[in-house]
């Protein structure tokens, strides 16, 4: 069955319950049949054209399936910069320093998370490494008393300094997840 056909059906089944609806049947061969069925025929051609212009655009959300909006992604992630002074002319290179991009985390240094924690309108008082104890069906810590416990590298950044346009802890914390490594965990403490 075509996808006409089928949206056609879809259409068919929206209709009102009755004596002209009941007895309308796919006809036979194109072009026959009463005269809703030829519209709905009609309006099921859109219907499809629609359902794939839709699927192609689940695609480009994606920066490893995207073809029209790879361009878009390269100026989201402010390519070309300064690792890659020009950009590549194959659409699978282009995805590739998308991509490359997208999973890249930022430096890992004291300086340049005090810059990062500044950026986001607080001060930086210390930045603290030690391993805890965390379960491991979430974020957030506990005490030994619950099950599934792991260890985590954790890095507890201490903060102060708030003012008005400070992002919130917990944003401020989400910001500096992404910077940390993908087994490490970002606790933020305010210190007055």
């Amino acid at each position: 069955m075509s996808d006409n056909i089928r949206w056609a059906h879809v259409l068919k089944s929206l209709l009102p319950p009755g004596k002209l609806f009941d007895q309308m049947e796919t006809p036979p061969e194109p072009g026959s049949g009463p005269l809703i069925w030829r519209l709905l025929k009609a309006f099921a051609v859109e219907l499809a054209r629609l359902e794939v212009r839709i699927l192609q655009a689940l695609a480009e959300m994606d920066p490893r399936t995207a073809n029209e909006t790879i361009g878009d992604w390269e100026r989201a992630f402010g390519l070309p910069d300064v690792r890659v002074p020009v950009l590549p002319t194959g659409l699978a290179q282009r995805r590739a320093v998308v991509i490359a991009k997208l999973v890249s985390r930022g430096a890992q240094t004291e300086a340049a998370y005090t810059a990062l924690v500044e950026a986001c309108g607080w001060e930086l008082i210390a930045v603290r490494k030690a391993w805890t104890v965390r379960p491991l069906n979430c974020r957030s810590f506990c005490t030994a008393r619950h099950t599934g416990l792991k260890w985590a590298n954790t890095v507890e950044f201490l903060v102060g300094g708030e003012t008005l346009d400070s992002l919130s802890l917990a944003d401020l914390r989400r910001v500096l997840q992404h910077t940390l490594q993908l087994h490490a965990y970002a606790l933020v403490t305010y210190v007055p």
